[in-house]
């Protein structure tokens, strides 16, 4: 142990202060906890760790003795580090070893795919344009393993969202806003198809497609669409059989008749405007969707059913229905537009309406444009792989095209 007098101690009674000042003590090395220091490893005195005698499974110290253990004991050249490959310098010094010369190779050895402290410190701040910065992983490993999600692959902009923090927005007016629509999608307003599908010449790409179509019972081929950001809270798909019991005499047993089927959709999910020029045109949309449960009439005055469309992913793809319920509640922890102008008067063109709706309730019958059943598969012979897949597909699998058309199972 030290001795000699020394300051009012610190913990386990070691002072790396000179006696009765703050001046650092010359025989310690702040470097080596626990040694003295001379000129001469061979004569530093140790002073036992405690709890950190054992580390990593491998001992800095030998185990139970104050002494500390040989070199050869250690699991490389570099202290127990060295058995998780962090290690950077030569054994008892600060001097990079010829072994792994800089964090670089560490990183290499490791397949760490981060940059290191230097690499980090040489690249440009951050530009105040929205852009991303260079793709850190082509730096790190061959190209051909690194896409990439610059430019338009990048997420805000390949789904239409936006970046309602962006710092180039426009903040200084409340009549204008961000002076532009943030989310595309939830700006969109209805339109009519003139191909019979949704028109992908407008900003409706997302992470999911969350899309449903009014079908127009005058011109059934050029359905009328909403489109939502998909927000998707909850999702269900239930499939039901209905079977009757009957009971004959002389027998303990209940017999059963099949009687049908039935299915049943169920979501619900949210829509919320990030800047002023969506919540209007999202609200017309919410209105149209609720006209949805309503019929209308012919122009001979013949109350007529309506149908929707729905398509979610590829889970469900145009798939043709009807609405049987739905319902909007305000989520009442979101902000509420109250409609002032920059002079704090009225502003007529928005409401007094919460940014965020939530629409529960969403009740969906699918109608087929097959005969409902069970499958019909083709096989490679008596207990071979599936060959073809019937038309009963009650999960669409399908976007411009279907993976039922593999042959893989």
């Amino acid at each position: 142990m030290v001795t000699g007098s020394s300051s009012p101690t610190l913990r386990n009674s070691f002072s790396v202060y000179k006696s009765g000042s703050l001046d650092k003590r010359e025989d310690l090395n702040t470097y080596l906890v626990g040694k003295k220091h001379t000129s001469d490893p061979s004569t530093w005195e140790t002073i036992p760790l405690g709890a950190t005698d054992y580390y990593n499974g491998t001992g800095l110290y030998n185990l139970g003795q104050s002494g500390i253990a040989t070199p050869s004991s250690f699991l490389g050249s570099t202290f127990v580090l060295n058995n998780i490959n962090t290690s950077v310098y030569i054994p008892i010094s600060l001097t990079s070893g010829s072994h792994l010369s800089t964090d670089i190779q560490v990183t290499e050895q490791n397949n760490t795919q981060t940059y290191t402290q230097e690499q980090l410190a040489q690249q440009e701040k951050y530009s105040y344009i929205g852009q991303i910065r260079e793709d850190f992983r082509k730096n790190l490993r061959n190209q051909t393993q690194s896409p990439s999600y610059s430019g338009d692959k990048a997420w805000d902009i390949r789904t239409n969202a936006g970046d309602p923090g962006y710092i180039g927005n426009n903040r200084t007016s409340y009549t204008q806003g961000n002076f532009e629509a943030v989310d595309k999608i939830n700006a969109l307003p209805l339109y009519q198809s003139t191909t019979g599908n949704a028109d992908d010449n407008k900003p409706i790409n997302d992470l999911v497609k969350f899309r449903i179509a009014s079908v127009d019972n005058d011109k059934p081929t050029n359905p009328i669409y909403m489109h939502f950001r998909a927000f998707i809270d909850s999702f269900s798909d239930s499939y039901t059989t209905q079977w009757s019991g009957v009971r004959y005499p002389g027998r303990g047993e209940e017999f059963f008749r099949y009687g049908g089927f039935g299915r049943g959709i169920s979501l619900s999910f949210t829509v919320a405007a990030q800047s002023k020029q969506e919540l209007i045109p999202m609200y017309k949309k919410l209105n149209f969707l609720a006209s949805n449960t309503m019929n209308d009439y012919s122009d001979s005055g013949y109350m007529r059913p309506p149908f929707i469309k729905l398509t979610i992913g590829g889970y469900l793809y145009e798939q043709f229905g009807f609405l049987k319920g739905i319902s909007y509640g305000w989520e009442m922890a979101a902000p509420f537009e109250i409609g002032i102008n920059d002079l704090g008067s009225f502003d007529s063109s928005v409401k007094e309406l919460p940014h965020v709706i939530r629409v529960t309730g969403f009740d969906f019958q699918p109608i087929y444009d097959f005969l409902p059943q069970k499958q019909k598969n083709t096989y490679n012979g008596n207990g071979g792989n599936v060959n073809s897949y019937g038309p009963e597909r009650y999960i669409a699998l399908k976007a411009s095209d279907n993976n039922y058309s593999d042959t893989i199972p």
